[in-house]
């Protein structure tokens, strides 16, 4: 009796002992959770709060927060976007055990230009079954990412097989590769409708690669309504509204796109309104113009009537503004030039003040 006493003694104390081995490093995962939660928290309302609090995590060693702060760089969420510092870091978190890092790593190593990193990354991710992984590789393939070592036939079959079997990535990237080069897929339909179906539930990006394949690819009439309701549905990103809409306004309002690309343009957001003159560019020239020569008045310059005509008077305002903006260069070419359009619009965003009335 007295050695059982003896031994439940020695295993209550081993436990005692194993508890207070592992309590510190418990204590500590919880406290680390507890940090990237509240960085996560604070991304939208104070984004250079969380990359300090994400970045001070990936300084201590914790791979979850590598692969964050890689996104952080990409997306210049309190730092100014740095692919190369993105790519370290998503290596980093790889190097620390996180394999599903190596999906982000690849990507971002294509748009690098490092083709053979990018396949042997997204490779990788794809044999450890990472969700997503065997889309963007086949996508890769499909439109010669890899460069000569491209499989563009098999890529698109797969991207094909993959979206046909419900893989949300892989209709995502299916949709917008058939919306960019017009490639000929067999059963797309099916694949227009699931994505439909997932936009109708919530998935914002589903509805803007919808909108973007519609406007490219679908029946200008036909496919109207739908468009309207895609564009209609709450939790869509206002870059995607503002394009999207001014795409619709022309469609939809004929002569009266001047007025109803302004009331779009002038509604952005200050780090959207040059997107929108852009945009509105593309669509009507005269409309953008127009939008200019009530910006340039509005900032006290004398463009002349907001008629939507390029005049002297305009142009000369337009050189007035580049000159006082520092970016002459820019636009020696003149009001219409691409170089000359992204400056100016640029400028005219730093600059904006609501436009008065014609």
């Amino acid at each position: 009796m007295r050695g059982g006493t003896v031994m439940m003694k020695l295993v209550l104390w081993l436990m005692a002992l194993a508890f207070a081995v592992c309590l510190p490093a418990m204590l500590q995962a919880d406290t680390a959770r507890l940090r990237y939660d509240t960085a996560m928290d604070l991304a939208a309302t104070d984004p250079a709060a969380a990359f300090r609090m994400i970045e001070a995590l990936a300084q201590q060693g914790d791979a979850r927060a590598m692969d964050r702060l890689g996104h952080f760089h990409v997306a210049g969420i309190g730092t100014a976007p740095d692919l190369h510092a993105a790519i370290t870091q998503f290596r980093r978190a790889v190097a620390h055990g996180r394999t599903r890092s190596q999906l982000p790593l690849g990507a971002n190593l294509l748009r690098a230009g490092d083709a053979d990193g990018a396949r042997a990354a997204l490779q990788a991710a794809t044999t450890a079954d990472i969700p997503g992984a065997a889309a963007t590789l086949a996508w890769a393939h499909a439109t010669h990412a890899f460069g000569a070592t491209s499989d563009a036939g098999a890529g698109l079959a797969t991207l094909t097989t993959l979206a046909h079997g419900g893989d949300r990535i892989a209709q995502l990237r299916l949709v917008a590769l058939v919306a960019k080069t017009g490639a000929e897929v067999a059963g797309l339909d099916a694949v227009l409708t699931a994505l439909d179906a997932r936009a109708m539930t919530g998935d914002m990006r589903a509805a803007e690669t919808l909108l973007v394949y519609l406007r490219k690819r679908g029946h200008p009439r036909h496919d109207l309504a739908q468009r309207q309701r895609l564009l209609a549905l709450p939790g869509l990103r206002t870059k995607a509204a503002v394009e999207e809409g001014l795409h619709i306004a022309a469609r939809t309002h004929g002569s009266r796109f001047w007025t109803v690309s302004e009331d779009i343009v002038n509604d952005a957001p200050a780090d959207l309104y040059a997107r929108g003159l852009l945009t509105t560019y593309k669509i009507n020239k005269n409309a953008y113009v127009r939008l200019l020569q009530k910006d340039l008045r509005a900032l006290g310059y004398a463009p002349g009537r907001a008629s939507g005509y390029l005049t002297s008077k305009t142009i000369n305002a337009f050189t007035e503004f580049c000159r006082d903006r520092g970016i002459s260069s820019a636009c020696r070419r003149g009001p219409l030039n691409w170089v000359a359009l992204q400056a100016a619009t640029r400028a005219l965003a730093q600059s904006r003040v609501p436009s008065e009335g014609a």
